[in-house]
């Protein structure tokens, strides 16, 4: 048993380490990131290497399952929480169903001809398919700033419907035996399991959650609140038959704007996760891939099509350009189902999971080429400043300076650079890191005890598409200016690059 435990632990580090290389390689080709993790898994699993095989799989689910508990909460935090309160018009409804109904008789007639699926499974596997995965397609339309256009609005909030409304539907329809009561009891429990939800997240979570951060002196309380609070409702959602990603996201979604208020909070969580189980949870998904081979290629190539005639059929409802790829997009929600399909009911063989997933990765890949060439073309329309053309008078204070020296220039900015003697930037400070110390040991501690790190840079002969991208990449609210030896010459903040791309944007001929 301890061996295997080791064993685990090495194998764990090993995913990790080739996931988090995997995603640098595919993020810095335009294509999601979480491809590499997905690829990793394949490669050190049973499908390719097999140094990852199913012995040392129960020991590495667990983490797997936290994986997509917490990027499903993540999601409700900044996603759906910003579109939570969007009107869902009748046509964003009548193409959402579209999508499913059609997507479910492409799988019967796919199952009808080469009879490697049930009736039974093409059903689930349709309402699995039809979903667009939100996470990608925003990213995507993000990137290519088409994400506040009206075709792109409404690709998202069709994503958003088809995530939340197929999870939802994913539970009943592996109901073995199909009886009005077992569809009562089903419908009950979630019923009851939901409201206790709503009434928990509107009077008790939001309410608690103030009154720890204010109350509790203690900086990790309300990080491990969160924490806690995810965790323990999830595993009850799985006891009453609930689908834990859909409680993560609801939980999320309650607490983003608790979250939204307090940014230090929402970084450590998107650390937590998006540095660890995030990269594991997508890994998990490649080592599952227990067979791969030529035949097997082929097949998923024909799963691709019959999965694309649907969404391009109701792509072209909405457009006629190249967005009409997205539709294709997959990602975490995708994954976890045919996952739980596999292992928690044990209804899709190992063949099928294989090349379910090697499609989706080829629909992923596709679904990128919406984006990748747009984001080329406005970069070519730009014409761009340079960061020192734009930057602002830079404001920092030293690390070793004690908190009392600096407090009052804290009063005037939210957040600050901090430097070292050779006024190179090594963190940075915000008002948020001295409220939960006491101001009689502002004497006492110095900036770089408390400071956040790294300071996020850029430098001086960039311009303004690498800072647009820079923000993108690491959600900066501040960015410090260097020059050829790094050293601060200046700073540019967030809003400054929302000014200067409405400038373009007027220049342009763009609308507002």
């Amino acid at each position: 048993m301890p061996e295997m435990t080791i064993v685990a632990i090495i194998n764990l580090s090993l995913l990790l380490f080739t996931s988090k290389l995997l995603e640098d390689v595919f993020r810095k080709t335009g294509f999601p990131s979480f491809l590499g993790s997905i690829i990793a898994g394949i490669l050190l699993g049973p499908g390719v290497l097999n140094i990852i095989n199913q012995e040392h799989l129960e020991y590495l689910t667990i983490f797997f399952i936290i994986g997509i508990n917490f990027l499903l909460f993540l999601a409700g935090a900044e996603e759906v929480g910003d579109i939570i309160g969007m009107k869902i018009e009748s046509r964003v409804i009548f193409l959402t169903l579209l999508t499913f109904i059609l997507n479910i008789f492409v799988l019967y007639l796919f199952s009808l001809i080469f009879k490697i699926i049930s009736y039974e499974m093409a059903l689930a596997l349709g309402l699995i398919f039809g979903i667009i995965d939100m996470g990608p397609l925003v990213k995507g339309l993000l990137e290519a700033r088409k994400l506040g256009t009206k075709e792109g609005l409404l690709l998202t909030k069709i994503a958003l419907l088809t995530e939340v409304s197929g999870i939802i539907l994913f539970d009943f329809v592996l109901i073995k035996h199909v009886t009005i009561y077992a569809i009562l009891i089903a419908i009950g429990n979630i019923i009851i399991f939901f409201v206790i939800i709503v009434v928990f997240g509107h009077y008790i979570l939001v309410p608690f959650l103030k009154y720890i951060d204010l109350n509790f002196r203690a900086y990790e309380a309300t990080f491990a609140s969160i924490i806690s609070i995810v965790l323990l409702f999830s595993y009850l959602g799985e006891l009453v038959g609930v689908p834990s990603p859909i409680i993560s996201l609801m939980i999320g979604s309650y607490l983003s704007k608790f979250l939204r208020a307090r940014p230090e909070q929402l970084e450590r969580i998107k650390a937590f996760s998006m540095g660890f189980f995030e990269p594991l949870f997508f890994a998990g998904i490649g080592v599952y891939v227990t067979i791969l081979n030529l035949d097997l290629i082929i097949m998923a190539c024909i799963l691709v099509l019959f999965f694309s005639i649907p969404k391009i059929l109701i792509g072209l409802l909405i457009t006629r350009n190249r967005l009409i790829l997205s539709l294709l997009s997959k990602g975490g929600i995708s994954g976890a189902l045919l996952l739980i399909l596999l292992t928690k009911y044990a209804t899709l063989s190992e063949y099928v999971y294989s090349t379910l997933i090697i499609a989706m990765l080829i629909m992923t890949i596709i679904s990128s080429f919406a984006y990748i060439e747009m984001k080329g073309k406005e970069k070519a329309e730009i014409i761009c400043p340079k960061i020192s053309e734009i930057m602002d008078e830079p404001e920092f204070v030293y690390g070793y300076e004690k908190l009392a020296e600096i407090a009052s220039k804290l009063t005037k900015t939210n957040e600050i650079i901090v430097v070292n003697d050779e006024l190179k930037p090594i963190g940075l400070l915000t008002t948020m890191d001295l409220v939960y110390i006491s101001p009689r040991h502002f004497d006492t501690i110095r900036v770089e005890d408390i400071m956040r790190t790294p300071s996020i840079t850029i430098n001086k002969d960039s311009v303004l598409r690498d800072l647009i991208e820079l923000v993108f990449d690491t959600n900066a609210e501040i960015i410090a200016v260097v020059d050829e030896d790094d050293k601060l010459v200046g700073i540019v903040r967030i809003r400054k690059v929302l000014s200067e791309i409405l400038k373009h944007a007027r220049r342009m001929g763009i609308k507002e």
